[in-house]
């Protein structure tokens, strides 16, 4: 065993990598729950480092616990005489910290497990503590990183005031990151529109940086087999701008991708859209144009991109008709795969068949993603639930259903189910995942479907 100087000496490098990688663990979770990073990637590393931190912390505590004292009836009696130091007072801060952290650290993992189903604390709890262990950590560490300089006859008054300094902005950052208010804002208007077309700011597509105004009411789709009157697609207010004579657009319908295509939109080619529903974020996107329902609150760009990525956009959506095609013009899965907390299901061949859950805006017969699930369920292969939001925390404007329960996982605070769809190709974030309900993603014939359960 290392005598007892070494074992300090050691156990003090090792609270550097422990703050490293408690730096990496805030990071991860806040750019996951903040989609800043992508989540496969960020909860994987949040996991995997999050394991490190708690072997790591409770070795520093043993340590600290065992070889570092506290003479508490010492410390108590030179208070009462008013004698205690500056430097005390940061030893018993630093001491009650480190408690503070170890408390608030076992809640906090224990939260993050997600003991909802056994009656224990669910993820939201995960959350919500998770503020309160930050803060506690930042003034352990600040204090730490204080003595750690007087061991090396480091002492400054302008030190000292900037460990403090970078404590309290820090405290400050998390508090305004955490209680702050989601921001909604309206686009201004940047638009060379004719002005009785100007009729809302809530309505507006953006067209290589420039903004403009359109009127629902006024916007009928080209692809009436899929949508019900009253109902359009995104691409569908492209053409309403092209009959207003407000953009010159050319345009042609694809049989073999089963979609509409941008030839140039005022003399220029090669273009493709972004778009987001209230309380939504840009994100990545393959999905077909003329397929993706327009609703209140839709953030709509269409920007320039490069000839060789709507190449492969277009070979994805040829390979899904031509599969649709040899399966005579049915939808069958090659594979579906559910990925719950407990279980894991894959499906191989799934054939598809409508519901009309969502004949309000589709056509009679139009198959969606949703679907799959009441397919599966159809078939005696899964059970589920399903539930109706009208809005889901920012986003105050939902109208779709839910997925809730898959085998009786069911959804609780921050947890519930996800999916994404398509081809192999465009996995996850980049492009399959995309924050449309699957009761209104319409669907072809992608390469796979995948529901998991997922913590946020």
């Amino acid at each position: 065993m290392l005598p007892r100087k070494a074992l300090l000496k050691f156990n003090r490098e090792m609270s550097w990598l422990l703050t490293l990688f408690a730096a990496v663990m805030i990071l991860t979770g806040y750019g996951s729950t903040r989609r800043i990073i992508s989540p496969y990637v960020a909860n994987s590393i949040h996991l995997v480092i999050g394991w490190f931190f708690v072997g790591l912390f409770a070795f520093h505590a043993l340590v600290v616990l065992i070889y570092v004292p506290f003479n508490w009836n010492r410390i108590v009696r030179r208070i009462s005489e008013l004698k205690a130091s500056s430097t005390l007072w940061l030893r018993i801060i630093q001491r009650l910290s480190g408690w503070g952290v170890l408390v608030l650290g076992l809640l906090v993992v224990l939260a993050g497990l997600d003991l909802y189903n056994l009656g224990l604390v669910s993820f939201a709890q995960h959350v919500r503590l998770d503020v309160y262990f930050i803060i506690t950590l930042i003034i352990h560490i600040s204090i730490g990183a204080k003595f750690a300089l007087l061991r090396k006859r480091i002492k400054s008054p302008r030190i000292n005031d900037s460990i403090a300094a970078t404590a309290f902005f820090l405290i400050v950052l998390v508090v305004i990151i955490n209680l702050a208010p989601v921001a909604v804002s309206s686009p201004q208007l940047q638009s060379n529109a004719p002005q009785e077309i100007l009729l809302s700011p809530n309505n507006v597509i953006t067209i290589d940086n420039k903004k403009f105004n359109f009127n629902p009411a006024e916007v009928e789709t080209v692809r009436p087999d899929l949508f019900n009157p009253g109902h359009f697609s995104m691409f569908d207010v492209l053409v309403y701008l092209d009959n207003k004579d407000i953009i010159d657009l050319e345009y042609h319908f694809d049989e073999s991708m089963n979609t509409h295509v941008i030839d140039s939109i005022n003399g220029t080619p090669n273009w493709w859209y972004e778009t987001y529903y209230d309380g939504g974020w840009s994100e990545n996107n393959v999905f077909r144009m003329d397929h993706y329902p327009w609703k209140e609150g839709t953030t709509l760009k269409f920007f320039r991109t490069d000839a060789s990525s709507l190449r492969d956009i277009y070979a994805v959506h040829r390979e899904e008709i031509i599969r649709k095609k040899d399966n005579g013009e049915k939808i069958v899965i090659p594979k579906v795969i559910i990925r719950g907390r407990g279980f894991k299901e894959e499906f191989t061949n799934v054939e598809v068949t409508p519901h009309n859950l969502r004949n309000d805006i589709f056509r009679e017969d139009v198959i969606t993603a949703i679907d799959v699930i009441m397919s599966l369920g159809d078939q005696g292969k899964i059970t589920y639930d399903l539930t109706h939001y009208e809005s889901i925390g920012s986003a105050r404007i939902v109208r779709s259903y839910w997925v809730s329960s898959i085998n009786g996982e069911t959804e609780h605070d921050r947890c519930g189910w996800v999916y994404e769809a398509g081809s192999r190709q465009y996995t996850g974030f980049s492009g399959n995942h995309i924050h449309l309900p699957s009761d209104t993603r319409i669907l072809n014939s992608p390469e796979y479907v995948e529901y998991f359960w997922i913590c946020i």
